[in-house]
């Protein structure tokens, strides 16, 4: 099996992390303990060769071949859903030349800093590309059998359309067997010509999702392209080393994770879009800024968001209290920033418990004796911003 993807250095604050993996390596190093005959291509920097040969992956695959480029390109993060800054300037990054490989099974991940033509009996592609996703065929790489991964938004760029159907009839042409269309805590949908499936995502009690679609990616290359199952099951076990991963941190992913027991997230069969109540302080910088973080990372095409700074604003407590009170109401789960202990937070926490509504506390620095009571009736409570974003995700998908 070859691998032909990127290696970067990661770094991000909250939580922190400071590693050598992008998306090629991370594949590589997360297969290890299932795959013996990894072939490898990339492109790094000189003075980053030495990082990549203390991995014990290093000496363990049969072959690895690197071009040498000016300089490892960086992405850092402030929290693991951030937009992450990325050195060099993405305007100044020089294109290196293509590398062409060719074996039985590929993966073939995007380059910022280079491209790269493939041919093969079993191929893998997941373009990498926010902004501009690039065909598979555009560069004349060749494929018997071709498998996409996308994100919804890579979807739409590729296709310029939005409708699941219409998506489908653009991407599954020539060899292309199956499109598998990443969709987050909702786990994803899995295109064919004859019909549609769908896969879940798993919970965990953490979540760092730096990396975690490079994890799906090469274990859809694993099982689909050298198991041969098929892309629903292919899919499946996908999502479960994903949350191996996302809860760990660590690889390889060791042969039989998939016997652990993983709990499924349910979506609801309701089409109406859950609504979470944002629930925090605004009265300051940091506070306000927090409040526009949560909010940016809830809101999405599956969720809406009532925020009370946002959708009823200040003013007096007559004139905004009962509109605050009446979005508790209306929403199907309460998502809470409570360091520091501001008493309407604290006041609206406690209203939507009486009113039965599931609470996810995000706080960092509170002491047990301060949460006891939130604790006691059954709130939520996680100290990292990522996976508090989730947790209210996927109790909102199920509470509809």
């Amino acid at each position: 099996m070859t691998i032909v993807g990127s290696t970067y250095v990661e770094k991000c604050l909250y939580p922190y992390w400071n590693e050598l993996y992008g998306s090629g390596w991370r594949a590589v190093c997360a297969l290890l303990d299932h795959i013996h005959d990894i072939k490898f291509y990339t492109y790094l920097a000189k003075e980053d060769k030495i990082n990549l040969e203390l991995f014990p992956a290093f000496n363990k695959i049969s072959n690895i071949e690197i071009i040498d480029i000016e300089n490892t390109i960086t992405f850092d993060y402030f929290h693991g859903l951030s937009e992450p800054k990325i050195y060099p300037p993405l305007h100044t990054i020089i294109q290196n030349k293509t590398i062409e490989v060719s074996d039985n099974v590929v993966l073939r991940y995007g380059f910022l800093e280079g491209d790269s033509k493939v041919k093969g009996k079993r191929v893998v592609y997941d373009p990498q590309s926010a902004t501009d996703p690039k065909d598979f065929y555009e560069n004349g790489s060749e494929a018997e059998e071709l498998v996409l991964v996308l994100n919804f938004r890579e979807a739409v760029l590729m296709t310029k359309e939005t409708d699941i159907q219409k998506i489908s009839e653009k991407l599954i042409q020539k060899n292309t067997v199956g499109v598998i269309l990443k969709e987050g805590p909702s786990g994803g949908k899995i295109l064919t010509q004859t019909n549609t499936d769908t896969f879940s995502a798993y919970k965990t009690n953490f979540i760092f999702p730096i990396g975690s679609g490079d994890i799906f990616a090469a274990f859809i290359a694993y099982y689909w392209g050298k198991e041969h199952k098929d892309l629903l099951e292919a899919s499946t076990l996908a999502s479960k080393a994903v949350s191996v991963y996302c809860e760990s941190q660590s690889l390889p992913i060791k042969k039989g994770y998939e016997l652990k027991s993983f709990e499924p997230i349910i979506n609801s069969p309701s089409t109406k879009k859950p609504m979470i109540y944002l629930a925090g302080p605004f009265f300051t910088m940091h506070q306000r800024w927090l409040i526009e973080e949560a909010r940016n990372n809830l809101i999405s095409k599956n969720f809406k968001v009532f925020s009370p700074v946002h959708d009823v604003g200040r003013g007096v407590a007559e004139d905004v209290v009962p509109d605050d009170i009446q979005g508790i109401y209306d929403s199907d789960i309460i998502f809470s920033i409570l360091d520091g202990l501001d008493s309407g937070t604290i006041f609206e926490v406690g209203y939507a418990v009486a009113l039965g509504k599931k609470v996810v506390v995000y706080v960092v620095d509170e002491t047990e004796e301060n949460l006891k009571m939130l604790e006691g009736t059954g709130c939520y409570i996680v100290q990292d911003f990522v996976s508090a974003i989730y947790k209210t995700k996927w109790l909102a998908l199920e509470s509809v």
